[in-house]
């Protein structure tokens, strides 16, 4: 929550700044990076394949796959042809409560935990 001018309590909407949790549909032909969120961030590969380079590591995703990047890691994608992404942007400590309600067991759980 933030206030306005008025002193008035004001919710963030899904697409603030302020917002622990957006959501991006983003389609890629071009290479893109070097990119680095502050939030964690699960990407949601929908359709296509491409190149995902970090520092200290490479990934090829294509369709299905789901990537996990922890917050402030630098990263660079090269597309192959188009890659159709969805991507969770989620402040560190909003994962970092929410995670306890998902069961051990979750796929994601084990790289939602490492990707704090």
């Amino acid at each position: 929550m933030s206030r306005t001018n008025e002193g008035r309590l004001v919710r963030p909407g899904p697409d603030s700044e302020e917002s622990p949790l957006r959501v991006r549909d983003q389609t890629a032909f071009v290479p893109s990076g070097p990119v680095k969120a502050a939030a964690a961030k699960i990407v949601f590969v929908l359709s296509g394949w491409a190149r995902v380079f970090s520092p200290t590591n490479e990934a090829l995703v294509e369709a299905g796959d789901i990537l996990t990047i922890p917050p402030e890691l630098e990263c660079h994608g090269f597309p192959a042809g188009h890659a159709r992404t969805v991507t969770f942007y989620i402040d560190p400590k909003y994962l970092a409560d929410q995670i306890r309600w998902l069961p051990t067991a979750h796929p994601l759980v084990h790289q939602l935990r490492h990707a704090l």
